[in-house]
């Protein structure tokens, strides 16, 4: 991967090819994924969550992260695996 890259998208294309890659698969979508890649495409163009926060709404996300940061609170291995049992249990009862 390139280092100017996006770690996150692991592609190497060059932006034209990427351009040239949805535009070629969108030829083959229904209606339906269609509108769902515009809706997409909105989204990723407006405002972030966090952009949206109020001032007094960021600095407790930091606080919290800090707090983490710090030690405090459950591992993460931990709170998925309790969310996974809540899941199950919840699919199990419907």
């Amino acid at each position: 991967m390139r280092a100017d890259r996006d770690p996150c998208y692991v592609s190497d294309m060059t932006r034209a090819e990427t351009i040239a890659q949805i535009a070629a698969n969108a030829e083959r979508l229904d209606d339906a994924q269609l509108a769902g890649i515009a809706a997409l495409t909105e989204a990723l163009l407006g405002p972030t969550v966090f952009s949206t926060l109020s001032h007094d709404d960021r600095a407790a996300l930091d606080a919290a992260l800090d707090r983490l940061d710090g030690g405090e609170g459950l591992p993460g291995e931990q709170v998925f695996a309790r969310l996974d049992g809540r899941i199950a249990a919840a699919k199990s009862r419907a």
